[in-house]
C-alpha cells in the first residue's frame, strides 16, 4: 500500500523499465499484485501458513494514540513523520482495494477492527489458534 501512496519508493528500487512515477500504470500494478499473489501461492505449497492482518484504527483512535505517544514517558514512539501520514488518509483510501487484489485462499486477509486494543488481541489470538488448531502440527517423532 505505502508503495502506491508513496510511488518514489517503487522508482527508487532500480526495477527495469521504471525510471519515473509516470511508468507505474495500472498493468505495473496488476503485475505486482500477481507477483504476491504468486509468491505467496509458494510459499503455501511449501508448507509455509500465511495469515495476513489488516489492523484497521479509526481517525479518532488514532488522533489519541498519537497524543499520547507525545507524553514524556513515550515520547520515544512519537514520529513526525506519523502525522504527515495521517494527512493522507484520503490517499489511503484505497486499502480494500489492495486487499483484494492480494487475498487469495492460500493467503486470506483478516481484517480486525485495532480501536480497542484488547479486542484487536483477542480477535488475532483467536485466528492463530484456530489456524493452529486446524493443522496437521504435531511433535516430530524422536528415535532413541
Amino acid at each position: 500500500m505505502i508503495c502506491k501512496v508513496h510511488p518514489g519508493y517503487v522508482v527508487g528500487q532500480n526495477i527495469p523499465g521504471i525510471t519515473c512515477t509516470s511508468d507505474l500504470t495500472e498493468r505495473f500494478w496488476e503485475g505486482r499484485y500477481t507477483s504476491i499473489r504468486n509468491w505467496e501461492q509458494h510459499l503455501a505449497k511449501n508448507g509455509t501458513v500465511i495469515l495476513k492482518f489488516f489492523l484497521n484504527v479509526g481517525k479518532d483512535e488514532q488522533k489519541a494514540r498519537f497524543l499520547s505517544r507525545t507524553a514524556e514517558k513515550k515520547n520515544w514512539e512519537f514520529n513526525f513523520g506519523d502525522l504527515k501520514e495521517r494527512t493522507m488518509a484520503q490517499v489511503y483510501g484505497g486499502t480494500p482495494t489492495n486487499i483484494s487484489h492480494t487475498a487469495s485462499n492460500a493467503a486470506p486477509w483478516s481484517v480486525i477492527p485495532a480501536d480497542n486494543k484488547l479486542i484487536m488481541r483477542t480477535m488475532e489470538a483467536g485466528i492463530v489458534a484456530e489456524k493452529l488448531q486446524s493443522s496437521e502440527l504435531k511433535y516430530p517423532d524422536v528415535s532413541i
